[in-house]
Formats: structure tokens, sequence, C-alpha cells
């Protein structure tokens, strides 16, 4: 184990596990967390730094993973994007912690896939754009924070921004009362006549920047699995022994899961490695985010079903991961949307 990575167990054991009934069961956002990754320099430009990153947090607590997945999605649209402004501006403030950031894409992840029209239409004006629309779900919102969008110009083009959250106009609901994940900042965005300034303009060649991003930016989410997944195994391994070790009937054990685990694992981080990153097959990512969210949801069934009764119970650590790989199957890309992915590209 790296001193990095030792540095990081730590964080996670004195900061975060004793906080992860309240962030899941009474929707606490841990917002000072985030911060103290960047403070002590987790975050990072490359997306194969930060997968292994989020499924470290993941093993404790996915809805912390989730908001670190946004805050390290938000650092690739700055640092991909076009805006030297931003990038002087804001990409170390990200990096550092001291600006958390959101990503406001699921509608675009859905329009590029075919699936919806863009919620947000910009009017050029002649200091940038003039946005209206609403975005229903965008995470990791915290005050004084920044989240990507992306909307439609009036010559029926795309655009990327970053958004700051108490920019005028900008007016936020908070959305909770989810199985799970309800600690993660979530809130639906109206956009009322929203003045944006040109220098928060990302990209104007949204569809160009999103093509480059969108592998980095699904392998990542991958990480959530990963995490999930580990510590699904690691319960299932402490049970073996329980009850004259009766889990040894069960059809699904914790080798085979091990198995497909390892072979995900090495998969993504190959496909992470940041001198690959811009050749890498989309195919291979859309398959490998796709595996992910199959392999949670049967490592959470499965430890349901060695846990028994004490799986059960309200508040268990079993029963919170079941909830949290199911948000695996439904956040954007959803897996009927990955499916659909997967035809396309066939």
């Amino acid at each position: 184990m790296t001193i990095e990575s030792q540095r990081l167990q730590e964080l996670l054991h004195k900061h975060l596990r004793p906080r992860v009934k309240e962030i899941d069961e009474l929707g606490r956002y841990p917002g000072d967390f985030l911060r103290l990754l960047g403070e002590e320099g987790f975050y990072s430009q490359s997306p194969s730094d930060n997968l292994k990153l989020i499924r470290d947090v993941a093993t404790v607590c996915v809805s912390t993973a989730f908001v670190v997945w946004c805050q390290t999605a938000a650092i690739s649209f700055v640092s991909n994007g076009t805006s030297d402004e931003l990038k002087q501006e804001l990409l170390s403030s990200l990096l550092t912690g001291e600006v958390l950031g959101g990503t406001g894409i699921s509608n675009a992840m859905k329009f590029y896939a075919g699936l919806e029209e863009l919620k947000l239409v910009g009017e050029k004006t002649p200091t940038g754009y003039c946005l209206h629309g609403t975005l229903p779900f965008v995470s990791n919102l915290a005050p004084h924070s920044w989240f990507a969008v992306v909307f439609r110009t009036e010559d029926n083009q795309r655009a990327i921004a970053l958004v700051p959250t108490d920019l005028e106009g900008v007016n936020l609901k908070e959305a909770n009362g989810f199985l799970g994940l309800n600690g993660t900042a979530t809130y639906s965005c109206q956009f009322q006549n929203v003045h944006l300034s040109q220098k928060y303009v990302v990209s104007e060649q949204a569809d160009e920047l999103i093509a480059k991003i969108r592998p980095g930016f699904l392998l990542t989410q991958v990480g959530l699995a990963l995490g999930v997944t580990r510590a699904s195994l690691d319960s299932m391994n402490n049970l073996q022994d329980k009850q004259n070790a009766v889990n040894q009937f069960l059809k699904v054990q914790p080798t085979s899961l091990e198995n497909r685990l390892q072979r995900l694992t090495d998969l993504v981080e190959q496909l992470s490695d940041r001198s690959a990153i811009a050749t890498v097959s989309f195919r291979e990512v859309v398959e490998a985010r796709l595996e992910s969210a199959y392999l949670a949801m049967d490592a959470a069934q499965a430890e349901m079903l060695h846990a028994g009764a004490a799986g059960y119970v309200a508040g268990s650590h079993t029963s919170r991961r079941l909830r949290e790989s199911l948000f695996l199957a439904v956040v954007t890309p959803a897996v009927k949307q990955l499916e659909k992915m997967l035809k396309s590209l066939s």
C-alpha cells in the first residue's frame, strides 16, 4: 500500500465511517469531507487516479463516492474545455476542494443517446448567453458551488458552461425522498433569464467536448460499483463460518463474484489510463459500465442472502449496499440507456 493509499484509508476510517448512517439515513451532505479530500490532494485531472479514489470511498459510502465523482466530473469539464479564464480562476480551487462542483449533464447524456431533447436554451447576448429551462436533478450543489450544463443555442448547436449556484435567476429546489443517496445535495435547477458571462462557457462545441470526455465520465462512474462490490464481498467472506457454515449451500459464492470483480477492475484500470483515454474503444467503455452495474447488484443481492435476517434489518450495512447498488442501475446512464447504446454501437 502506498503512502497516499494509506493516508486515504486513515481519512475514511476517521472522518467518513462514523458518519455513514447519518449520510444515508438522515440525508446529511458530506461537504466537509469533500473539502478535506481536496486539501489532502486527492482530486486529479487523471481519470485513472479519480477512478481509484471513487472506488475506495465507495467501499465505505456510495453517497459520498457519488459526490466525489461529481467533483471529478466538474474538474474534467474545466480541464478539457477551451476557457482559459475558467482554468485560471476555477480549476485549482476545484482540485483543492475550496470550490465544490456538480454535473448537470444528465439531460445532455440522454440527449446524445437519443432519449430526450435538451432542456436548456441559450440566447446569445453581447456578453454571453441568457439561459432558460429546468434541469430536474443536479447533485453536489453546496452553497457557492459550480455545476456543468449543456444548452442548445439559437442556431441549434450545443454549448457547455460552468454555472455558479448563486448566479441571479438560478433557482434551486432540493430533491429528496429517494430510496438511497439522499445526502448528495441534489436539486432541481430552474433557469429564469440567467445571464451567463462568456467566460463561463467551457466550449461552444459541446458535441466534440462530450465525445472527448465521455469515456472518462463513464469509467470513473465504474469506481462506484467496484467499491460497493468490494464491500459486499468482504461482508460475505466474514459470514462464511456463521451458523455452521450454512452459506456454503447458496448457489452464488464470493469466489465467482471475486473473479468478475478482478476482471472488471483490470479492464477499467487499463481503459482509464491517461495515455489511452483519447483512443479507447467507446464500446468497451459502455460494456464495462454496464457490467459494473450488474455486478454490483448481483453482489449486493448475494450479500443479503448470506447475511439472512440480520441483513434485512433496516439500517444494516447490507440493506444500505442493496439500495446503493440499485442506484447504479438508474443513475445516468441507466442500465436501459446503456443497453440501447450498445445496440447502436454494434
